[in-house]
C-alpha cells in the first residue's frame, strides 16, 4: 500500500512540475506574441513613413518639374496628405495615390469652402 502512495505522489510532483512549465511556457508565448505585435507595429511605421516621404518627393518633383508655385488648394492638399498619411490609427494598408489624391483635393475644396464663409 505504501508503494502504490509513493506512485501516487511522484505522479502528482510529476504533473504539478509540468503543470508549472506549462504555464512558464505559455508566459514565454506571450512575452514572444508582444514582442512580434511591437515589431509589426514598427514595420508598420517605417512603412508610412516611407510612404509619406515619397508623397512629399512625389510632390516635389510634380511642382519642379510644373514650374508652378503650388496655390493655396495646393498646399491645403499636401497638408491633408501628409495628415493622412502620419495618421497611423486610419491608415490604409495599401497605399493608393489615386485615392489618398482625391480624397486630399476634396479635403483642400471643404477648407478653402469653409474661408468663403466667413
Amino acid at each position: 500500500m505504501r508503494d502504490l502512495e509513493d506512485q501516487i505522489d511522484e505522479l502528482t510532483n510529476q504533473a504539478t512540475h509540468w503543470r508549472l512549465e506549462a504555464l512558464e511556457a505559455q508566459g514565454r508565448y506571450l512575452e514572444i506574441s508582444k514582442r512580434a505585435e511591437r515589431a509589426e507595429k514598427l514595420i508598420r511605421d517605417i512603412t508610412h513613413m516611407n510612404d509619406l516621404k515619397w508623397a512629399r518627393m512625389k510632390c516635389r518633383e510634380y511642382l519642379r518639374a510644373s514650374n508652378v508655385s503650388p496655390t493655396l488648394r495646393d498646399q491645403f492638399a499636401m497638408a491633408a496628405l501628409t495628415g493622412l498619411l502620419a495618421n497611423t490609427q486610419i491608415y490604409p494598408l495599401h497605399f493608393d495615390p489615386d485615392d489618398h489624391a482625391t480624397y486630399c483635393y476634396a479635403l483642400a475644396d471643404a477648407m478653402l469652402k469653409a474661408r468663403e464663409v466667413k
